[in-house]
């Protein structure tokens, strides 16, 4: 099995997997290696997990996340596991936060994207090769067009055009971006003068980024281009 493809066989709610991915956890972070990341990428989606008091929180990005813990030992708890909350997260737009119990740092971190590239297209590395991020080269022979389905799902464009008005923009469109040789990006309609500073800029694509599958880039409308065969998300 390639290393990026999902592991999902067994059952959800797997005892032996929470053991398993309690070990790995114990693990100090400057000790994590390839192999580290195989043996948590292989257990976590049905492993056994709790909720924590809020269900969910904000995390310091901004973004809600579910609140989920490895159980306490010898203490009862309903099971959740990834896997069983998935779909969940896609619909209301929420990351997954997993702490080890009494501990208020998180130990791992799904955003929504990554959640998405799980559950459709079972890889933790995402379908689509990205353009990059941030601008297009203007002499750049490139492709435009509606972002498919299987690209931007309803769900992440529904999120994705709520974050767009709350950055001031009243009609927000977007775009698949396909750049020959390097691969294809999501093309927001506006472009890096429209917002105060460079820094604000930053932020909506990086925030846009959260909502997208791993792989996927960000770019804005060049200078001299029109949105006319963008797709409305409004």
């Amino acid at each position: 099995m390639r290393e990026d493809i999902l592991n999902d066989s067994g059952a959800p709610f797997d005892l032996d997997k929470t053991r398993i991915i309690h070990q790995v956890f114990l693990v100090p972070p400057e000790q994590r290696n390839d192999e580290w990341l195989k043996v948590f990428r292989d257990n976590i989606w049905h492993a056994t997990l709790q909720m924590r008091e809020p269900q969910v929180i904000k995390g310091p990005d901004g973004f809600p996340y579910l609140n989920m813990s490895i159980p306490e030992p010898g203490k009862p708890f309903e099971s959740y596991c990834v896997s069983h909350v998935a779909n969940f997260c896609l619909e209301n737009g929420y990351g997954i936060a997993i702490f080890m119990p009494g501990n208020d740092t998180p130990l791992w971190v799904f955003g929504m994207g990554m959640i998405d590239s799980l559950v459709r297209h079972k890889s933790w590395e995402g379908k689509y090769s990205t353009a990059g991020n941030g601008g297009v080269g203007e002499k750049k022979e490139v492709l435009v067009g509606s972002p498919s389905e299987d690209y931007l799902p309803v769900y992440a464009r529904n999120f994705i055009s709520v974050l767009m008005k709350a950055y001031g923009l009243a009609q927000p469109k977007v775009g698949n971006l396909f750049d020959p040789g390097v691969g294809a990006s999501l093309m927001l309609n506006c472009r890096v003068d429209d917002f105060a500073d460079q820094e604000t800029a930053n932020s909506l694509a990086n925030r846009v980024l959260w909502y997208l599958t791993p792989g996927i880039g960000v770019v804005f409308l060049p200078q001299g281009w029109d949105d006319k065969n963008l797709l409305p998300i409004s």
